[in-house]
């Protein structure tokens, strides 16, 4: 089973090959803003059952999904063989947002071992309430969001504080205000050092939890209407040189190689970590690209464009496999 997929389904195939076993469920936790989920790739090419939030109003929740798509509601149970995942609605990120307890009834288990928590709770911090409002532009959707996440974390102080949790991200995403650096906690650990379940009064946990935000990636919302929506399936890529300099175009060398030399008028930003929320505040998801570096540089950021960015991209020209400066031109060779 595979927990919020993107939409590059090769890395998934590949470790169930490795394994002799076969996909044969997949689940989300929310409607995504950060990348392109491959819910619904899952279920037309590998034919296996999908899952999703039925806990959303009609205008916010899922559109165009499969045929055989089964939408969960609070306390449903979904097998996995002997794997049971209980469905616990857990909206405050998203109106929709659900999480998964995991018990493993097969080893003999009648007690949860952890909790897929996708932005619902990270290590040190929760999932920020404001980016569906600006995503569909309602105004009072953070203040509803932020009662709701109040609830959803008082709803599950009672579990046991051994439950481990698997957060959807860590340390340097915009999905929150503080993600901690490793990548799993537990609820008692979490009861102790986050933030979220020591604040009582719900007035100044929604005031914590608004405030001080960072302004999320320009894509963001237009990522939350693809997954909402759904798009072309995704698509193996090609890396190409480029046709044409009448584009914005995007230099993806460190700044020291940056500062020794470049195109005026292109933008540096390295090939990071960060890569991907800095390039989305300059992208139009109607405008074609170029990228500048080597080819194992340019294929590494193409990939990671794709998964992350894939709808902007679908004709997409990029990469100088080797650069010349001559009067702020350059020379393409292959």
């Amino acid at each position: 089973m595979i927990i919020d997929p993107i939409c590059d389904l090769s890395s998934y195939i590949r470790v169930a090959d490795e394994e002799s076993l076969t996909i044969t469920h997949a689940a989300e936790t929310h409607i995504h803003a950060n990348f392109v989920s491959g819910i619904r790739d899952v279920a037309i090419k590998l034919n296996a059952s999908i899952y999703v939030s039925g806990e959303s109003d009609d205008m916010l929740g899922y559109k165009n999904m499969p045929n055989h798509t089964h939408f969960v509601q609070h306390n449903d149970d979904i097998y996995v063989g002997n794997i049971k995942l209980k469905v616990l609605h857990t909206p405050g990120h998203t109106p929709e947002s659900i999480s998964f307890l995991l018990t493993d009834e097969g080893a003999g288990a009648q007690v949860p071992m952890g909790l897929f928590s996708g932005d619902f709770i990270f290590v040190g911090d929760i999932g920020r309430p404001d980016l569906l409002e600006k995503a569909v532009k309602v105004e009072g959707l953070s203040e509803i969001g932020a009662k709701q996440m109040f609830k959803s974390i008082e709803s599950i102080k009672d579990l046991p504080d051994y439950i481990q949790i698997w957060p959807g991200h860590g340390a340097g995403s915009p999905c929150g205000k503080s993600l901690g650096a490793i990548p799993t906690s537990t609820l008692g650990y979490e009861k102790q050092t986050n933030w979220a379940f020591s604040e009582n009064n719900e007035a100044t946990f929604i005031d914590k939890l608004i405030s001080d935000q960072p302004a999320p990636p320009h894509h963001f919302a237009q990522m939350k209407k693809i997954n909402q929506f759904g798009m072309n399936l995704y698509q193996p890529y090609t890396v190409y040189p480029a046709t044409s300099t009448n584009r914005l175009t995007f230099d993806l060398r460190s700044k020291e190689a940056y500062h020794g030399g470049h195109i005026e008028g292109t933008i540096n930003i390295p090939y990071d970590k960060n890569f991907i929320n800095q390039i989305g505040w300059y992208l139009n998801y109607n405008q074609e690209i170029n990228l500048i570096g080597d080819y194992h540089l340019v294929s590494k950021a193409t990939h990671n464009i794709l998964y992350n960015l894939l709808d902007m991209i679908m004709c997409l020209d990029i990469s100088y496999h080797k650069l010349k400066f001559k009067h702020n031109l350059f020379i393409v060779k292959t």
